[in-house]
């Protein structure tokens, strides 16, 4: 999982009180509140703090006996995502905190996905009312990345070597970066079955199995920028392509290696959430 406070400039590190003091202030707040219930708990309040126009941070919590709030739940949420159209979604939902993660696969190209589900509420009551999903909007947050130069089309007709050359030229990996290194080893995996193009013009890949953590490549069709609330740093909103999937990923400049512009590529690991959407 990605330091999500870190990624909204909040530094608090692994300080445990602070952290506690953080939710307290921003309960006490209740900037966005809203109240909701599923089959265990009657009362359910979600609590808001945006800092930029598509992202807040998220304070699930239930009341108690004594009517007081007890937290389950403490994420960064989205509230925008790019859509893609999928008839079925498996939930596997847990009660006791509040989450759900679920799993589907994209309609045009058969690619899976497992995403955290940031709409609950509104699963909650499609399940009542028996609606029908229609697709899901994805969004991914990213603890770092970086910016990676389209594929050479003289190189693509001609061939700059083997599959493993041809993968350390195009992105720029270090060989000796852990992370790198396992990327190269799943991208070989792919390689079996896939052209060596294709693989790397665009990949999307679980970090661990049935994991909600993926290692991407995608291509920019949109960069927006917005600063981050109560702070000096901004935060990039990159539309990207990868794999037929639309997905809308959110990372601070600071841990961008490179300049985004439409057209280049995205690399980078994204913790992936999802709103379900119903007709």
């Amino acid at each position: 999982m990605i330091d999500f406070l870190s990624m909204l400039d909040i530094e608090y590190a692994d300080d445990k009180k602070l952290i506690d003091d953080f939710i307290t202030g921003l309960i006490a707040e209740r900037e966005v509140l809203k109240e909701w219930s599923n089959y265990k708990f009657n009362d359910i309040v979600d609590i808001k703090r945006r800092y930029t126009e598509d992202v807040s941070i998220l304070v699930r919590s239930t009341l108690n006996e004594e009517n007081a709030l007890d937290v389950r739940l403490f994420i960064v949420t989205a509230e925008s995502g790019q859509f893609n159209r999928s008839e079925e979604v498996r939930v596997s939902y847990n009660p006791d905190n509040i989450v759900a993660v679920a799993y589907t696969e994209s309609e045009k190209e058969g690619t899976p996905i497992n995403f955290v589900v940031s709409n609950v509420e509104d699963y909650e009551e499609a399940i009542k009312s028996s609606s029908k999903v229609s697709g899901v909007y994805l969004s991914g947050f990213a603890g770092d990345g970086m910016i990676v130069l389209p594929i050479d089309e003289e190189e693509s007709e001609v061939g700059i070597g083997s599959g493993e050359d041809m993968i350390n030229k195009v992105l720029g990996g270090d060989m000796t970066d852990e992370d790198f290194l396992n990327d190269m080893t799943m991208i070989k995996e792919l390689l079996k079955t896939e052209d060596v193009l294709s693989v790397l013009e665009v990949y999307f890949f679980p970090i661990q199995d049935f994991d909600t953590m993926y290692s991407t490549l995608g291509i920019i069709l949109e960069v927006d920028k917005a600063r981050i609330r109560d702070s000096e740093g901004f935060l990039y909103k990159l539309k990207i392509k990868t794999m037929g999937l639309l997905i809308d990923v959110f990372i601070n400049e600071k841990v961008l290696l490179g300049e985004p512009s439409v057209g280049m590529r995205f690399k980078g690991n994204i913790w992936l959430q999802g709103k379900i959407a119903f007709v």
